[in-house]
């Protein structure tokens, strides 16, 4: 498994933070800074799944993976820019939408999402080094993390909450009733939405083959 250092693993918190106090003002800026000191514990040390043959499935995977997804979300909406494309969204939306997309994978203030798995045949056999805490209600992940928000009194633009909603494309079950149309009246139109899930599934592949190298690089041989 990777391990991050102590001070990658704060300098990736700080950053995270900076971004918030750079790029948000007045109720919204607060809520978020609140939001995510209360969450500081679990977000530094958050992995971002729970097998290894996913991504990001080690301590500090989570915030590894929304700094990936938020510099990728603006080299992807510029390329789209670029190619032609309409850009109906504003920055600030994009930004909220990359750094709260997977906000549910944390889980509430009082239970951590993930927890180290404990058992060595699973760990061995499954590559599965953590677990989901059996004690949270289920909610997929982009609805946690929605809930979440409001929780904290942050009001989203349409464009952020289908942009958290939507950011797993057709891979999450249920998103096809909203990608699936074929009638024009009903397709999506926030193009927000492409944006992100092309930024989520870049780095998702990114990550893992940069985490292949790590593990190749580790043999004994």
């Amino acid at each position: 498994m990777i391990k991050l250092e102590a001070e990658e693993l704060q300098s990736n918190y700080e950053t995270f933070i900076q971004l918030i106090n750079d790029n948000f003002t007045g109720d919204r800026k607060t809520n978020l800074l609140k939001l995510y000191d209360d969450l500081k514990d679990n977000i530094i040390f958050a992995p971002a799944s729970s097998y290894k043959q996913f991504h990001g499935a080690y301590t500090g995977g989570y915030l590894i993976h929304i700094l990936n997804v938020v510099n990728y979300s603006k080299i992807i909406s510029k390329l789209w820019g670029k190619l032609g494309g309409t850009i109906n969204y504003t920055e600030e939306e994009l930004l909220f939408a990359a750094l709260n997309h997977d906000l549910g994978k944390l889980g509430d203030i009082d239970t951590n999402y993930y927890q180290i798995n404990n058992s060595k045949w699973h760990i061995e056999n499954q590559g599965k080094y953590f677990t989901k805490n059996s004690k949270l209600i289920h909610m997929e992940v982009p609805d946690k993390g929605l809930f979440m928000l409001q929780q904290y009194g942050l009001i989203l633009t349409e464009n952020e909450y289908l942009g958290i909603k939507l950011h797993d494309g057709m891979f999450l079950p249920g998103n096809e009733l909203y990608w699936n149309k074929f009638i024009e009246e009903d397709r999506i139109r926030n193009n927000i939405i492409y944006i992100l899930h092309q930024a989520d599934f870049m780095a998702t592949q990114i990550e893992r083959d940069k985490e292949k190298i790590i593990e190749m690089d580790d043999l004994p041989f």
